[in-house]
C-alpha cells in the first residue's frame, strides 16, 4: 500500500487495520535506520507514537501526496522525545554511585489523592476511562482498546494524552497552592 493509499483509507477509516499496519510498517523502517542502536521495544514505542500522533492530528494532513512528509514530521517529534528520555535517564545521579530503588510501597498523602481524583475527574470520560484502566487496573493497551473500540496504538495515544492532563493539572493545582501560602 502506497502512502495516497494509507492517507485515503485512514481518512476514510481511522481504524483501519490494513492502514495502520502498513503506516507503522514504514514508521518502524524509519525507526530502524535512525534508531539502529536500540531495543526493538524502542523502536515500537517510537514509530507507535508518531503514527498515533499523526493519526490525532490527520484532519491537519494537507493531501496524500504529502501524507509521508506530514507522518515524517511526527516521526521525528517522537524520536527526539525518545532521545531526550534516553538522555535525561544518562544524567541522573545516583546515591554513593549505587542505584537508589523505586519505593517498594507509594504512600501519598491525602491532599495528593485528592488532587489526583479531581484531575482525573477532569478528563473526558474516554480518557478518564483508558487511564484508570491503565494504572488502576493494569490493563493493556490492547485489553484498553478492546473497550474502547480503537487499535493498540490509540488506546495508548488516549492514555498518554490523559496523562499528561493528569499531570498537568497536579502540578498546576501544587503550584496555585504553594504560591497562595503565606
Amino acid at each position: 500500500m502506497d502512502w495516497g493509499e494509507i492517507y485515503d483509507h485512514l481518512t476514510t477509516d481511522p481504524n483501519n487495520d490494513d492502514a495502520w499496519s502498513a503506516l507503522l510498517a514504514r514508521a518502524r523502517g524509519w525507526a530502524r535506520t535512525r534508531l539502529a542502536t536500540t531495543d526493538s521495544w524502542v523502536i515500537d514505542e517510537v514509530a507507535g507514537d508518531a503514527c498515533s500522533a499523526a493519526i490525532l492530528k490527520l484532519s491537519l494532513a494537507r493531501s496524500r501526496d504529502s501524507f509521508a512528509t506530514f507522518v515524517y514530521g511526527y516521526f521525528q517529534n517522537a524520536c527526539r522525545a525518545y532521545l531526550r528520555y534516553r538522555d535525561d535517564q544518562t544524567r541522573r545521579t545516583s546515591l554513593d554511585e549505587l542505584e537508589v530503588p523505586a519505593p517498594s510501597s507509594y504512600d501519598p498523602d491525602e491532599g495528593h489523592l485528592s488532587a489526583i481524583k479531581r484531575c482525573l475527574d477532569t478528563l473526558p470520560p474516554r480518557e478518564r476511562q483508558a487511564v484508570v484502566m491503565r494504572y488502576f487496573d493494569e490493563a493493556s493497551p490492547s485489553e484498553i482498546g478492546a473497550v474502547l473500540g480503537v487499535n493498540d496504538n490509540y488506546a495508548r495515544r488516549i492514555v498518554f494524552n490523559g496523562l499528561q492532563r493528569v499531570r498537568a493539572c497536579v502540578v498546576g493545582g501544587v503550584r496555585s497552592r504553594t504560591a497562595t501560602a503565606p
